[in-house]
């Protein structure tokens, strides 16, 4: 039996663009719980706070993510580039530490949503490293078989911790599209793959 070939894509920074000014978020969040929270992904770091302040602090980010929906528009490429890789026999999977019904309105309109097979969010799990091992557990994928699209050191330590293949984007000024780095790579990836 053939192994599933797995795409997983990171929504803000790899997926698109998105605008969200998250140092102000992290400053928020310093100044609320007086705690560093540099070097830890801000859906972890919620998680484990006292009701009250946590209630506060997903407000603020929930705030961002539904004004940020204002500058995502269709891709053409990358609408193409998941067709694609559709094709090509590709699962695809998006995990975001985004709420699922943000998540699922950026994929709408990017023009995607339709070619996901899997969406994980923060409703599901606030870390990343759960995220990828529930979908390697739903689909039964060998991590070999998998490739994590993301942007942060995180999403880079989740992938290694389940052995799975990691590709760094880079995110660019084009507020509202992907990441020209995502589109290049992923051309390159499914180019490879014929």
């Amino acid at each position: 039996m053939r192994s599933k070939k797995v795409l997983i894509f990171d929504i803000d920074g790899t997926l698109v663009n998105s605008g969200i000014d998250w140092e102000r978020i992290r400053k928020l969040f310093r100044t609320s719980v007086n705690i560093d929270i540099d070097g830890k992904p801000l859906a972890e770091v919620i998680s484990s706070l006292p009701e009250k302040v946590r209630i506060s602090l997903e407000e603020a980010i929930a705030e961002a993510e539904t004004s940020s929906l204002k500058y995502v528009r269709a891709d053409e490429e990358l609408r193409n580039l998941f067709m694609k890789a559709k094709r090509l026999g590709y699962v695809i999977v998006v995990i975001s530490l985004r709420t699922r019904s943000t998540a699922t309105e950026v994929l709408r309109r990017l023009g995607v949503m339709e070619f996901v097979d899997i969406l994980v969010t923060r409703d599901d799990t606030p870390r990343r490293d759960e995220q990828l091992a529930e979908v390697l557990n739903v689909l039964k994928a060998e991590s070999k078989h998998v490739i994590f699209f993301g942007d942060t050191p995180w999403d880079a330590e989740a992938a290694k911790s389940l052995s799975i293949r990691f590709i760094r984007i880079v995110g660019d000024g084009r507020v509202g599209s992907p990441p020209e780095n995502l589109l290049r790579t992923l051309r390159e990836v499914l180019g490879a793959c014929q």
